[in-house]
């Protein structure tokens, strides 16, 4: 939808261009500029497209990952991708994590056998986390989906709330709650206006 939008005006763009350069090539010097005008709103329009494209096929490739590791997770089917990509939006829209970085770390955290609930809470915990002590987000799903062996990790190591969970309570996600809770809100509160923006304008190339 956003790539055909893009391809609609950027072929406006063009026809609106050509109108120009023939009205200009009447009135003799004015031939020029607009020529050179024409060439230069190209090559722009032609790397706004490249752009389009290259995000597109991040996306689709992101997507595509998803989707092989549910088929291979017993916990895991359409439903649940399309409810994970849908996850991955509203993380976007809340945070500076691109969602087509959020559904990477989801192919990865689905290929390692978590359930749909799991994903969320991990990717949760981990923007807030993240954005609480700037480690980057990929770190941050490494350590918390580590815990679920049963091993406080280095986590254990930086937050004592973990230090003392059993083996058990690990296994079953209390590391990413204790996480969850310490850090709730963070990468809402703490996310730049800026990134956010360049975020949005990455979803509308894909």
């Amino acid at each position: 939808g956003k790539l055909n939008t893009a391809m609609g005006e950027a072929s406006n763009a063009a026809s609106g261009l050509a109108s120009k350069i023939s009205n200009a090539a009447s009135s003799g010097g004015l031939y020029v500029a607009a020529a050179v005008g024409a060439i230069a709103a190209t090559k722009k329009l032609g790397e706004v497209m490249r752009e389009c494209t290259d995000a597109y096929k991040v996306q689709e490739k992101a997507e595509r990952a998803l989707e092989i590791a549910a088929k291979n997770n017993p916990y895991l089917d359409g439903q649940s991708v399309a409810g994970l990509k849908s996850f991955a939006s509203e993380l976007q829209a809340v945070s500076e994590i691109g969602d087509e970085t959020s559904i990477k770390l989801m192919a990865q955290l689905a290929a390692a056998g978590r359930t749909e609930a799991q994903i969320r809470d991990i990717m949760k915990a981990s923007a807030d986390y993240a954005a609480g002590t700037g480690i980057d987000i990929a770190t941050a799903v490494q350590n918390l989906n580590a815990t679920y062996s049963g091993s406080a990790g280095l986590l254990g190591k930086h937050l004592t709330g973990i230090k003392g969970l059993t083996e058990e309570q690990l296994k079953n996600g209390a590391a990413v709650k204790v996480v969850a809770e310490k850090y709730k809100g963070l990468a809402e509160n703490l996310a730049d206006v800026k990134v956010q923006a360049e975020g949005a304008k990455g979803d509308f190339k894909e």
